[in-house]
């Protein structure tokens, strides 16, 4: 898999290092890989790491990903960008997020649980350095706050690596919340009512045009990835996994189904799996939130009992007593 950034969310790393006094020619001396200027090149992750690592380094800041993140503009995320700020409210813009984020940076995944809490959490595909994970996760509440023209904070930002303590107190006074370090993931929780909270800047018309712009340019981004990374796109773009089965996405992919199986063994896998993995992904969200049979249906199982079967897999019980026990708990 080729994880790669745009060359825009690239791009806005040096505009920023040229306003701390980092020249542009300095940061050429030091890296390997320099875009000629097209926006439509993709910049390797590889590249993208090592410019954050030189930054930290020319600016000797140890948080630098954090200031980074904290300087983002929504133009930065480029079509993504006018996408969420013309989204009706929060929630809206994080189904953008969570369907386009590919098309910024595929370097990790985006998840959105809504329970008694909201919390958007975000996996890199590979160990990447913290200024990775402390820009993306940075960036997400400094355009929140910006469309929203509020001072809104997390209830908790949670990262899965250290940081030092000296750090933390800058940290949790501009995201106006407790931060967790060494924690099994990176995430930010939140109030469900942010949800919910419309946006200043929410236009119907040009959401959809950006809807299709962004849905033309994500299939365009498929074409150039992986079988396996084109299917698992194609799956999370669905709003549900009814009637989803590989006949109906080899043809999307232009693909007999033995060309379509072949090619994804090639990579070690297969369509139920990846079928599988989309299905455990959208479940947890849905939990407590919908019936179990509507759940069932939107994931695309013909029948309750398959359904049953697969969550048992997952998780070693029943759904019934899975509930069950998750009610004791709270």
């Amino acid at each position: 898999m080729n994880y790669s950034t745009s060359y825009v969310y690239f791009a806005s790393v040096i505009a920023y290092l040229e306003s701390q006094g980092i020249s542009e020619r300095l940061l050429h001396s030091h890296l390997s890989f320099w875009p000629e200027g097209e926006h439509d090149v993709r910049v390797p992750l590889e590249s993208y790491e090592t410019l954050l690592e030189v930054g930290a380094r020319l600016t000797k800041d140890t948080l630098f990903g954090f200031h980074l993140g904290q300087s983002i503009l929504a133009a930065d995320y480029g079509v993504l960008g006018y996408l969420v700020e013309s989204s009706r409210d929060l929630k809206q813009a994080i189904e953008a997020l969570l369907r386009y984020d590919a098309l910024v940076a595929n370097i990790g995944r985006a998840e959105f649980t809504e329970q008694q809490q909201a919390k958007i959490s975000w996996q890199p595909f590979s160990k990447s350095n913290s200024h990775v994970v402390l820009r993306n996760m940075t960036a997400w509440v400094a355009v929140t706050r910006q469309v929203l023209k509020s001072t809104l904070s997390p209830l908790e930002v949670r990262f899965a690596f250290d940081i030092p303590a000296t750090n933390l107190p800058e940290l949790a006074a501009w995201f106006g919340c407790a931060i967790q370090v060494n924690q099994s993931e990176n995430a930010i929780v939140f109030d469900r009512h942010l949800l919910d909270i419309p946006f200043l800047s929410k236009n119907e018309m040009m959401h959809r045009t950006f809807l299709h712009l962004s849905d033309d340019a994500l299939a365009m981004f498929a074409k150039t990835s992986g079988v396996k990374r084109q299917v698992t796109m194609l799956l999370e773009a669905k709003s549900d996994l009814f009637n989803v089965n590989q006949v109906r996405v080899a043809a999307a992919l232009n693909l007999s189904c033995r060309h379509l199986q072949r090619r994804l063994k090639e990579e070690n896998t297969c369509f139920s799996i990846l079928l599988d993995e989309e299905r455990k992904r959208r479940l947890a969200p849905l939990l407590g939130v919908m019936p179990l049979a509507l759940i069932a249906e939107k994931l695309g199982f013909a029948e309750q009992s398959s359904f049953n079967k697969a969550f048992k897999k997952w998780y070693g019980t029943s759904p019934n007593e899975y509930l069950k026990a998750k009610l004791k708990r709270h």
